[in-house]
């Protein structure tokens, strides 16, 4: 049987929408992640809210107040200060170490896929010209 989420155009009903497919997440694979097991990060088009309503679902289900279960939430509720840049960071410092002992890149452009948090923390840490190239075509 196959599961379908719909939700409304309106800003209020895809919040709501998003929350609540969120924490039916943590319901269905709760019994298999914890900060001991398995711990669940933000992939695409997941933002710090969506880990803050994940890591407040897992909680429910526990009993009690627990941050270490998943990465990427706010701060405000237990979330590491740096976490939104730390994956794009190692990129331009990947490629300044590969600058200097494997082929000159002085006035070299970059290329990046995509334009998530990612995509635009690496090319806002460039030093040279950027293009982007969206996941979403537009």
């Amino acid at each position: 049987m196959a599961a379908r989420v719909a939700l409304s155009a309106t800003q209020d009903h895809v919040r709501h929408g998003a929350q609540r497919l969120s924490r039916a997440y943590i319901d269905a694979v709760g019994r298999f992640i914890g900060p001991e097991r398995d711990i669940p990060a933000p992939d695409v088009y997941t933002t710090p809210q969506i880990m803050g309503w994940m890591m407040d679902e897992y909680s429910k289900l526990r009993g009690y107040y627990s941050p270490a279960v998943i990465t990427g939430k706010p701060l405000s509720v237990g979330g590491s200060e740096g976490r939104g840049d730390a994956t794009a960071r190692a990129g331009p410092t990947r490629s300044r170490s590969r600058e200097a002992s494997w082929v000159e890149l002085n006035g070299a452009s970059c290329a990046i896929q995509g334009f998530g948090n990612a995509g635009q923390f690496a090319g806002a840490a460039q030093q040279r010209t950027v293009r982007y190239a969206r996941s979403r075509g537009k």
